[in-house]
């Protein structure tokens, strides 16, 4: 695969011939996690701070490259459900156009991160096919199709965006108890895409690598270049929170109760009523 440099380390040939396979989400972060752990450490020590650095790369580039998979696949579906309602000014349509706009946005800073370290994005490739399988590995038994926008595909959704940290909701007396089973929940099998982008992070941080700008995307979807660590984490947070919710609420930013992050998006969609901050001081 062009992802990887023909000057592998010894500990990556060896690693790929023992059947280690940088193919799923949680293979990678396990992988980044060894890089700048102790395991990472120990092969410094055997083998230089060169070869350690050139390990960590070459697993960004991996992660990158799965990540912007992931991003491409969910937009196909989001616009096929946005596309079935009639009404394309309904609220549900502004929601679900809003998402995959900004899935849109995740994708290019995924492909900036990339070309930043002197990855090359391959998009034409392999373009997804339906129905398919999450990259990575993700939701391992879920099958994503394109239809229109029903329950199942609700769930879908719900399932694709599953946060690492689900915030339960108060005042659910008088929603529909059987609906509100079929919401699905994180569980410790799950490596989610919140906890993925962590070690993204954490990985940059570690390597500081150098970032180049050219042949970076800008525009109304790609907001900003990446030239260094500090635009990496604001990148990762936005996609972070965008996904998943800010660390405190079920909404993008702590501070803005206007913009919920995905899952939530869906999940009132699924459940035909809105969510709100409640003025009481339990909000």
């Amino acid at each position: 695969t062009p992802l990887y440099s023909s000057a592998a380390s010894d500990v990556y040939k060896r690693q790929l011939h023992e059947g280690f396979a940088m193919s799923t989400f949680g293979d990678i972060t396990k992988r980044m996690q060894c890089i700048i752990g102790a395991d990472g450490e120990q092969f410094e020590h055997d083998h230089g701070r060169r070869a350690r650095e050139n390990e960590g790369l070459e697993s960004l580039k991996a992660s990158l490259q799965l990540a912007i998979d992931l991003e491409f696949s969910t937009i196909p579906p989001y616009l096929m459900a946005l596309w079935s309602i009639k009404d394309d000014q309904d609220p549900a349509a502004a929601s679900i156009r809003e998402v995959a706009q900004e899935e849109m946005l995740h994708m290019a800073l995924a492909c900036n991160m990339l070309t930043g370290i002197g990855g090359c994005p391959q998009i034409s490739t392999v373009p997804p096919t339906y129905p398919t399988k999450l990259p990575g590995g993700l939701h391992k038994t879920l099958s994503v199709d394109l239809e229109g926008l029903n329950d199942e595909s609700l769930i879908t959704f719900m399932t694709i965006e599953l946060p690492h940290r689900l915030f339960e909701l108060d005042d659910r007396d008088d929603w529909d108890a059987n609906r509100l089973t079929r919401i699905p929940r994180a569980t410790d099998n799950n490596t989610t895409i919140g906890e993925f982008y962590e070690c993204v992070a954490e990985t940059f941080e570690f390597l500081k690598p150098d970032l180049n700008q050219d042949y970076q995307v800008t525009g109304p979807l790609a907001w900003s270049n990446i030239g260094d660590v500090r635009s990496v984490k604001w990148a990762i947070k936005v996609i972070s929170h965008q996904g998943e919710g800010s660390t405190e609420t079920p909404f993008e930013h702590d501070n803005d109760t206007t913009d919920l992050a995905h899952f939530y998006r869906f999940e009132e969609l699924f459940m035909d009523c809105l969510l709100y901050t409640s003025p009481s001081p339990r909000d």
